[in-house]
C-alpha cells in the first residue's frame, strides 16, 4: 500500500486493523467517558458505535466468504463557542481488510449571518432529487467500501460560501485534495471480477493525483418558485468522480485500472409538490476532452396517508433513469425503471422502510433491494438491509471458444481497445524476452478468460454480481 498516495486525513491499510480494532473495543467505556468530557470543556458530544453482519446465500465468484461481522465508531464533536466540528469515523471488518479503516466525515468551521454563510474544513455535501440514484450529486466521492448502494460520501476538503438573496440561494464552492474511489479488496463482496488497483490509478494522464493547489469548482443555485415548486441548477468542473477502468493486459494477474479525466457538468434539479403528489427531476451534461454524455432522471410519487385507517403511510415510487452512453456506462445505469415504495408505520419506534426493483426492459435485468430501520427506546436502532438479483439476463457464452471469448473481451466497451492492445503487445512481449512464452499455453492462464466472462457483454452488468445477494442485520447505539 503506498501510504503517500493517500491524503493526510485518510487512515486506510491492513496495518492500520489492529489499531482501529483497540479503538472500536475502547468504544465499550466511551459513553462514561465522553460524558464526563463533554461536562468538562463545554463541547457537545454525540456518538454512535454499531455493529452489523452479512449474510451472503452463495459463496463469492472469487472463492469470498459467505459471511461477515463490522463494527464502526462515529463520534461527533461540536463546540459552540468556535463554531468548530469534528466528526471522525472508524471501520472494522472481517472479510476485507481494505474496508477496514478510519477516515475524517467533518472538521469545519462555520460562521453564518442572516443572509450569508461561510464554512472551511472538510464536509460532505447532497445533491439531487431522485432516490435510486443521483446524477447531480458531484461534490463528494463515494465511498463505496462503506456502502455499496453508492449512498455514503466521504469527507471532501473545501472551502464554502452561500449567499442568499430575493433571487434564490447563490452557493459556491472550491474543492481541494481529489479523493479518488476506493473499490473493495481481493476478500471483497460486491466487486469486480479482477481487483481494481487503486494505488496506480491515473488522472489525467500521470500517475500523480491533482496538487491542492489546482482545485475543482463548483456553483449552485435554487430557489422556490410559487409555493409547490423547487428548482436548482449547477456547474461543476474538475476531476470525474466515475473513473472509466482498463485491463492492464496481465493474464497471470489480471487488474484494473481506474483513469479520471477533467470534467465539466451542468446539472438542473426539478421538484414540485401538490398534496400527496411528488414529481421529480434531474439531468445532467458532461463533457470532456473527448467525449461528452448526459444523464436523466424523472420520478413520481405519491403518498397515501392513514392507509386503511391504520394511521400508516405508503409513497409509491416509479422512476425512469437513463444514461446516454448505454452499456458503455460504468454503472448499472442506462435505461431502466424503478418501482418501489416508502411505508411508515407512524409509531413509536419510527418503524419506516423503503423497498424498489430496478429493471430494465432491454436485457430484462432485475434488481430487488430493501432497507427497514426500527427504534428501541431512545438510543438504539436496529437496522435490516436486503439485496437480490431477481434476474441477470445473462447471456450463455459456454459455446465461445477461448478465444472467442478473448477477442469479445478485446472488444468490450469496459476496456480502451488501443490501450489494451497496446498492453497486450508489451506482455507478450516480455513473456518471449523473459523466456516465459509456456505461460500462454497453461491452462490457469486460459482460465482466467473464463472467470472474467461477466465482462464479455456489457449489456448484462448485474451478472458481475450476481453470486453477491446478500442480507445485513445492523444494530446502533447512540450515546
Amino acid at each position: 500500500m503506498n501510504f503517500r498516495s493517500k491524503p493526510p486525513y485518510l487512515l486506510h491499510s491492513h496495518k492500520s486493523s489492529p489499531i482501529i480494532l483497540q479503538l472500536l473495543l475502547c468504544s465499550l467505556w466511551l459513553p462514561s467517558l465522553l460524558t464526563h468530557a463533554s461536562d468538562e470543556s463545554g463541547i457537545e458530544i454525540n456518538s454512535e458505535f454499531g455493529a452489523e453482519a452479512y449474510f451472503y446465500p452463495e459463496e463469492g465468484a472469487q472463492g469470498q466468504s459467505q459471511q461477515s461481522i463490522g463494527f464502526h465508531l462515529e463520534p461527533e464533536f461540536f463546540h459552540a463557542d468556535t463554531n468548530i466540528t469534528f466528526q471522525p469515523f472508524f471501520r472494522f471488518d472481517s472479510m476485507d481488510s481494505d474496508r477496514t479503516h478510519a477516515d475524517i466525515q467533518e472538521l469545519t468551521w462555520q460562521h453564518s449571518n442572516d443572509y450569508s454563510e461561510y464554512m472551511v474544513g472538510i464536509s460532505r455535501v447532497f445533491w439531487g432529487r431522485m432516490e435510486f440514484t443521483n446524477f447531480v450529486d458531484v461534490i463528494n466521492q463515494t465511498d463505496l467500501i462503506e456502502d455499496p448502494s453508492g449512498k455514503t460520501k466521504f469527507g471532501q476538503p473545501m472551502t464554502y460560501a452561500a449567499y442568499e438573496f430575493e433571487e434564490g440561494l447563490f452557493e459556491f464552492y472550491l474543492l481541494f485534495g481529489f479523493r479518488a474511489l476506493e473499490h473493495p479488496g481481493e476478500d471483497g463482496r460486491l466487486r469486480f471480477p479482477m481487483i481494481v488497483d487503486d494505488d496506480n490509478a491515473v488522472f489525467n494522464g500521470s500517475s500523480d493525483k491533482p496538487a491542492a493547489a489546482s482545485p475543482d469548482f463548483a456553483f449552485r443555485w435554487s430557489r422556490p418558485i410559487g409555493d409547490y415548486t423547487e428548482i436548482a441548477l449547477s456547474q461543476f468542473k474538475g476531476l470525474s468522480r466515475d473513473p472509466t477502468y482498463r485491463f492492464n493486459g496481465d493474464l497471470i494477474d489480471p487488474r484494473l485500472t481506474p483513469f479520471y479525466d477533467d470534467m465539466h457538468q451542468t446539472g438542473i434539479e426539478l421538484e414540485v409538490i401538490y398534496e400527496g403528489w411528488t414529481f421529480k427531476l434531474e439531468s445532467i451534461y458532461v463533457d470532456q476532452d473527448n467525449a461528452h454524455h448526459y444523464a436523466a432522471g424523472a420520478g413520481v410519487e405519491y403518498t397515501f396517508f392513514d392507509l386503511f385507517d391504520s394511521g400508516q403511510d405508503l409513497t409509491a415510487i416509479v422512476e425512469y433513469l437513463y444514461d446516454s452512453r448505454g452499456d458503455n456506462a460504468p454503472t448499472f445505469i442506462e435505461n431502466d425503471l424503478l418501482f418501489g415504495g416508502r411505508w411508515s408505520a407512524n409509531n413509536l419506534g419510527g418503524t419506516e422502510s423503503i423497498f424498489g426493483v430496478l429493471y430494465d426492459p432491454k436485457t430484462e435485468e432485475q434488481l430487488f433491494t430493501l432497507e427497514a430501520t426500527h427504534r428501541i427506546g431512545e438510543q438504539i436502532t436496529i437496522e435490516l438491509a436486503l439485496q437480490s438479483i431477481l434476474s441477470t439476463g445473462n447471456p450463455n457464452t459456454e459455446d465461445l471458444s477461448l478465444v472467442e471469448q478473448y477477442q469479445t473481451l478485446i472488444n468490450s466497451p469496459f476496456f480502451d481497445p488501443r490501450a489494451f492492445a497496446d498492453q497486450i503487445g508489451e506482455y507478450v512481449e516480455d513473456l518471449i524476452l523473459g523466456n516465459d512464452i509456456s505461460q500462454l499455453f497453461e491452462v490457469e492462464t486460459w482460465q482466467r478468460l473464463i472467470e472474467l466472462d461477466a465482462f464479455i457483454t456489457t449489456q448484462n452488468k448485474t451478472a458481475i454480481i450476481e453470486d453477491d445477494a446478500f442480507i445485513k442485520f445492523g444494530i446502533k447505539y447512540y450515546f
